[in-house]
């Protein structure tokens, strides 16, 4: 496969194989436990979104128990303190509740929680700076409809 994939590039096997092992090693460095970490959004940060994730995609739902503070911290080796961080900034936010002795679980409210936070965010910010770019880059409203409508899946 690599000396195919080096033929098509037109470069040595030997320089093919190294491309793919480097990427093999960034890859394995940057996924951790489900998570793929991004150095430029603070750890427990990702930690609330992969659970806000979860939780919009239907993968957990109301009362389900999420992973520890503890189990975070193992999978992705990283300070038990870190992991709550991120998972008291959703109990702050009515997202996972607390039982005592047992962990934390998804609340009833919680989908619809994020869904209404991320279509504010997505108002005020992704939108605004979407529209900035559009207009740096001279496409019409025209053609902004027609590439929406003909992307976007109900």
């Amino acid at each position: 496969m690599i000396e195919k994939l080096a033929n098509k590039m037109n470069m040595s096997y030997t320089d093919v194989a190294w491309l793919v092992s480097q990427l093999i090693n960034h890859l394995t460095r940057a996924v951790k436990g489900g998570l793929l970490l991004d150095s430029s959004i603070p750890i427990y940060l990702q930690i609330s979104q992969f659970i806000e994730n979860e939780v919009i995609s239907n993968r957990l739902t109301a009362e389900d128990k999420v992973p520890s503070t503890n189990e975070f911290s193992k999978k992705l080796n990283v300070n038990p303190a870190t992991a709550g961080k991120g998972l008291n900034a959703l109990v702050d936010q009515g997202i996972l509740y607390k039982k005592r002795g047992l962990g934390m679980f998804v609340t009833p409210e919680a989908k619809s929680i994020i869904i209404d936070k991320r279509r504010k965010q997505f108002e005020d910010k992704l939108l605004p700076d979407f529209l900035y770019e559009a207009k740096q880059l001279k496409i019409s409203k025209e053609e902004l409809i027609q590439w929406i409508g003909s992307d976007y899946d109900d």
